[in-house]
């Protein structure tokens, strides 16, 4: 989402930007530069997650089929929430009850995500009762939207019939000689340990030390188990940059470090997420752009991946991939509001 709005903010003078969601300010400041309004409310389920590899199909089914009985309230709640903000347009990555909102109070509203929760709840809740009918009421929400830009890698998405195709989206990180920040030997290599927002525990303390490898901890920091350790909280580096300027980057599948990997041609070690369904699709693509290759919780936890980080070292991109969804969608987003102001419909 950031990167689009900063390519919104490069064309078009913006009176007011307000970010609706439950992250804190904090954070959001490190990705949007102010002055813009937080409001802190959720406006879309997710899928609730045992880990950061592991979904709660349960927890999920429960939580969706509660939403989908209060959704005649919930809709009102988000109704008042967008007439009190009085948007010209709203840009949600996965939320049905905003599409709806804006829909029913006239206000053009745009989706913009690899996936969506309405194929993600199919996936692990289709064969329950009343599921059928849950999929087809959070489908239909989503189809209120005036457009659902679908960013690759994505799934399908069979359920969506407005979808508009176009290109990766995210902000390419910098490239940084971290050896020559650390005045490390030319024959270092740096290792990036990211696993996304959702913690996931890993025991650094018995990893390894190897002459000629920095491990970078891209998660909450801990205690360096030797001096080849480095949190990345205390560089003070943006993650993107991270990315870019490592050797390898270690993982899960997911969008935004794919796709920073990607586009900086970082090679990628990732621990598979089993049946998450949106990676078949994130795998297929990313191992068209760079190296790509599984590792094992066993190699993770024991920090057991001296081999399958020189595998992965020196591996050259196999094409290049640019990010150019951003600029697809405010060119979308721009003839949109043209043929508002002239009258015309969509």
């Amino acid at each position: 989402m950031a990167p689009v709005v900063a390519a919104i903010q490069q064309q078009v003078t913006l009176q007011s930007l307000v970010l609706q969601c439950a992250a804190p300010t904090a954070v959001l400041e490190q990705w949007f530069p102010p002055p813009f309004t937080h409001v802190n409310l959720a406006t879309d389920q997710g899928i609730p997650m045992l880990n950061v590899v592991q979904v709660d199909p349960e927890e999920t089914f429960a939580q969706y089929e509660v939403q989908w009985h209060n959704r005649d309230l919930l809709l009102q709640e988000v109704e008042h929430h967008l007439r009190q903000q009085k948007p010209n347009l709203v840009l949600s990555n996965n939320s049905h009850l905003l599409s709806r909102a804006a829909a029913r109070l006239g206000i053009p509203c745009f989706h913009l995500c690899s996936l969506n929760w309405a194929d993600l709840f199919k996936d692990y809740c289709g064969d329950r009762p009343q599921a059928d009918a849950i999929y087809e009421s959070l489908c239909a929400d989503y189809n209120t939207a005036d457009a659902f830009f679908r960013l690759p890698p994505h799934m399908p998405m069979p359920g969506m019939k407005n979808l508009v195709d176009v290109g990766p989206v995210c902000t390419p990180g910098k490239q940084r000689d971290l050896r020559q920040w650390f005045d490390h030997s030319p024959h270092m290599r740096y290792v990036l340990v990211t696993m996304g927002g959702m913690p996931y525990p890993i025991p650094f303390a018995g990893w390894p030390r190897h002459e000629d490898l920095t491990w970078i901890n891209g998660g909450a920091g801990v205690e360096p188990p030797h001096e080849h350790f480095i949190n990345a909280s205390d560089l003070h580096f943006a993650h993107r940059d991270l990315v870019a300027s490592s050797d390898v980057v270690i993982t899960k599948p997911g969008y935004g470090t794919f796709v920073e990997a990607a586009c900086a041609g970082t090679p990628v070690l990732y621990l598979p997420r089993g049946n998450w369904p949106e990676e078949p699709y994130l795998l297929e693509w990313q191992k068209q752009r760079s190296y790509c290759a599984p590792i094992t919780r066993q190699q993770l936890a024991q920090g057991s991946l001296l081999d399958a980080v020189n595998a992965a070292c020196g591996q050259r991109p196999r094409q290049e991939t640019r990010a150019t969804g951003s600029g697809e969608i405010v060119d979308y987003l721009l003839r949109r509001v043209d043929r508002l102001a002239q009258g015309q419909p969509n």
